[in-house]
């Protein structure tokens, strides 16, 4: 199974032909997973979205790691979470995701921002940021959601996620800039003012503090 596609169909017990949003994240740091494996497919006539850890051309033993549905998959950065400070525009994600943060040459706890987006059978079209961790049993460290547009256009958009150096501990800080949208034909006429979000490292995975 050298086909990356077709290893991750085969753990999900699907065809390769029924995987789509497919990605293949090469994670390169020792002691780590090789790589980070993404893709939907549908089941009951909707998507699931899974990722899995790649060991060499195989799947590294464990289950797949269920993320939240999605018809389209990105990944906005591959970062350190004990590394150097640094704020990500969510409004353009980096075309290399590992170069959005200065990395060192040996990252202590290596992880990978997913964007995973997805429109409702209302219409809404929502945009879940997930932090995944790159070990052989990966986790998810944060699932929060980034925007909502609904079919009026109101909802909200965050503009930008800062990872900060955290006032104790070693895991870095998160900031999420968040604003409203009005819906046609409303007041205000401008993005309302902005808000933001903020995360602490605790138990093993985020929290938001404020």
């Amino acid at each position: 199974m050298s086909d990356p596609k077709s290893a991750f169909a085969q753990a999900l017990k699907a065809s390769p032909e029924a995987i789509s949003a497919f990605i293949a994240v090469p994670i390169g740091v020792a002691g780590q997973a090789d790589a980070l494996w993404l893709g939907s497919h549908v089941v009951s006539g909707e998507p699931r979205s899974w990722a899995i850890a790649a060991c060499g051309a195989r799947p590294c033993p464990g289950k797949p790691l269920s993320l939240p549905s999605a018809s389209e998959l990105a990944v906005a950065a591959l970062v350190d979470l004990q590394g150097a400070p640094f704020k990500l525009d969510l409004r353009q994600i980096p075309k290399d995701p590992a170069r959005a943060q200065p990395l060192p040459q040996k990252p202590r706890s290596p992880a990978l921002l997913v964007r995973a987006r997805h429109k409702l059978d209302s219409g809404e079209l929502r945009d879940t940021l997930v932090l995944i961790s790159t070990a052989k049993s990966p986790k998810i460290l944060l699932q929060e959601p980034s925007s909502s547009t609904m079919p009026d256009g109101g909802g909200f958009q965050s503009l930008e996620l800062g990872f900060a150096k955290p006032a104790r501990g070693a895991m870095l800080e998160l900031a999420l800039l968040q604003h409203s949208l009005p819906a046609r034909g409303q007041q205000p006429f401008s993005p309302g003012p902005p808000l933001t979000l903020q995360f602490t490292h605790r138990q093993g995975a985020y929290q938001r503090v404020r």
